[in-house]
C-alpha cells in the first residue's frame, strides 16, 4: 500500500488538484440559470468587477378585459431589488432593471407571475437569479 501511495505521488497530487478545479467550474456553471448571460468563469473573480444593488421595474403592456382596470400603484415585485455584477464601466450605467414585458391584455382577476429580466450583456444577477413574481392587481373599473 505505500509502495502505492509514494509511486509518482507528484502526479496523483496534481491530479487531485485538477479534479477538484474541474468541480468547482462545473458547480458554478450549474448553478445558473438558463438563458443567463454570464461571463467567463475566470472575469468574476478579477477586481475589475463591482457589485450594485439596482430596483427592478415591472413593464406591463396591454389592457385588462372590458370593465376592469390595472391598479398600478398597488403592482408589486418581490424581491423589489436584486444585486448585479459585472464590469464597472457597465454596472455604473445601470440604475434599475426592467422585466419582460407582461401582457394583461383581457385579464380579468389579480394575477401573480414569475418573470424573467431583462438581460445585459456582460451582468450577472444575484439574489432573485433574473427571475421575480410580480402580482398585478386587477379589479372591476370604477
Amino acid at each position: 500500500m505505500i509502495n502505492w501511495l509514494r509511486k509518482n505521488f507528484w502526479l496523483k497530487i496534481i491530479s487531485l488538484v485538477l479534479a477538484i478545479i474541474t468541480w468547482y467550474y462545473v458547480a458554478e456553471e450549474l448553478s445558473h440559470s438558463q438563458g443567463e448571460e454570464r461571463l467567463p468563469f475566470w472575469v468574476s473573480y478579477t477586481q475589475a468587477n463591482v457589485v450594485k444593488e439596482v430596483k427592478i421595474v415591472p413593464v406591463i403592456v396591454g389592457h385588462p378585459a372590458a370593465g376592469y382596470a390595472v391598479r398600478p400603484e398597488s403592482i408589486t415585485v418581490k424581491p423589489d431589488t436584486t444585486y448585479i455584477m459585472g464590469p464597472k464601466r457597465i454596472v455604473d450605467k445601470i440604475g434599475s432593471l426592467r422585466t419582460w414585458q407582461i401582457d394583461v391584455t383581457g385579464q380579468n382577476k389579480t394575477c401573480t407571475l414569475m418573470v424573467p429580466l431583462e438581460l445585459v450583456k456582460g451582468v450577472r444577477f444575484y439574489g432573485s437569479g433574473g427571475i421575480v413574481d410580480v402580482t398585478i392587481p386587477i379589479e372591476k373599473a370604477q
